[in-house]
């Protein structure tokens, strides 16, 4: 069987579980890997205006730090409707570099057993043992069970215990935590309730609320320096006596999140993701995949409203550039950073040690909603997407599935 470390196929994981993961990207551009902007956007109707027609559904409310849009785009074979909260562009957006977080070390991982070093036990080298080992395993054996995988590390890696609590930390990015006696409990818990809360509600009620969760979480991340994170799958679960908060979360830089509800991760691409198990006596469980990273360049970049963003999709749509199906409604858009995937890997594992950022468009269905919602709807179109990622500086189309 093979053997895969958990922290880097944490996200791969998560993302694949989507029963989109494995819908193909749109066709490219004849003359392109990818389409541009200035087809879509140099497009004019026929009298000349230079004005996009209006969808066939539209509506638009001020709404505080953007507004609402419910609008059909596309007027061929593929349509898409849009019924979301549009997000105001902040002032200040940047295309990036991340590199690891060597600031990052023993003493961070002893602040996460929170214990000194006399009573911490070093296996450091052990998991480094652990890594090649796993590595090898995942690319050797019969053909057909290769798992490859991309990476952003230096790959270097701490390990240390202190009682019933480990922490680990590999490549400089990538945070692993867990305290047995939590974790015991947890698992030994008969759940009668599970709850999945909106990542937009701000608390809940009871005896353990979100928001002490919330705190209980950021105060661990306190020694890795990380003091936001941004929310996108929140669950609730609870028992005879006990209860607790799995809570899934996406970095933020410079004010801005990175990419969340991502689906069908592939070699070459790269996304951050956080996991934790919260309790009300602390944090049980600690996954950050790729996670951690200092900033080692960053240039200002000015982002295109999403008015215009509208005229590339309507384009791309009815170029067949992207399709979708018009029964589906795409009910969240961000803007969010993107890690530039690398597409020349290829039948090796990735060791990545630093990730390109550019400000995208995010248009999606939520896992969630795709399953309760679309899964079951026969004559899907072939080919059709639910989670779009457009350059908000170019309008290009980074990824489409």
């Amino acid at each position: 069987m093979r053997k895969k470390r958990y922290l880097e196929t944490l996200a791969v994981l998560l993302c694949t579980a989507s029963l989109s993961g494995c819908q193909k990207a749109p066709a490219a551009a004849a003359d392109s890997d990818i389409p541009h902007a200035g087809t879509a956007m140099e497009q004019q109707t026929s009298d000349g205006s230079g004005e996009q027609p209006l969808g066939e559904q539209q509506s638009l409310e001020e709404q505080p730090g953007g507004y609402f849009l419910e609008k059909t785009l596309g007027t061929g074979g593929s349509k898409m409707t849009i019924r979301a909260q549009i997000p105001a562009v902040p002032e200040h957006v940047y295309q990036m570099t991340l590199l690891p977080d060597d600031t990052l070390g023993k003493e961070a991982l002893l602040a996460l057993l929170e214990t000194g070093e006399d009573a911490a036990v070093d296996s450091s080298q052990e998991l480094l043992e652990e890594i090649a080992q796993s590595d090898y395993d995942n690319t050797h054996g019969p053909e057909g069970e290769y798992c490859y995988y991309s990476r952003f590390s230096d790959r270097t890696a701490l390990q240390f215990s202190a009682g019933q609590r480990e922490a680990s930390l590999e490549g400089h990015t990538s945070v692993g935590y867990k305290d047995s006696a939590l974790w015991e409990r947890r698992i030994g818990m008969a759940v009668y309730e599970d709850e999945l809360i909106p990542p937009s509600q701000t608390d809940t009620e009871g005896e353990f609320p979100l928001s002490e969760a919330e705190r209980i979480l950021l105060d661990k991340l306190e020694p890795l320096g990380i003091k936001e994170v941004s929310f996108w799958q929140i669950r609730y679960c609870k028992g005879d006596g006990d209860s607790y908060y799995e809570l899934s979360f996406a970095p933020v830089q410079e004010g801005v999140s990175m990419i969340k509800e991502t689906v069908g991760n592939t070699l070459g691409e790269i996304y951050p993701i956080g996991w934790a198990c919260v309790t009300p006596d602390g944090v049980s469980e600690l996954n950050l995949s790729n996670f951690c990273a200092r900033i080692g360049k960053k240039e200002p970049v000015t982002v295109l409203p999403f008015e215009k963003i509208e005229q590339c999709l309507e384009q791309y749509l009815d170029n067949g550039l992207i399709m979708t199906d018009e029964r589906m409604v795409f009910d969240h858009v961000e803007l969010e950073y993107y890690p530039l995937p690398n597409t020349q890997v290829q039948g090796e594992m990735e060791y990545r040690e630093q990730l390109e950022l550019v400000p995208i468009w995010h248009i999606y269905i939520t896992l969630e909603d795709y399953v309760e919602k679309y899964a079951g709807l026969e004559e899907i179109s072939p080919g059709a997407v639910d989670n779009i990622c457009i350059n908000g500086v170019t309008g290009e189309v980074e990824r489409a599935k």
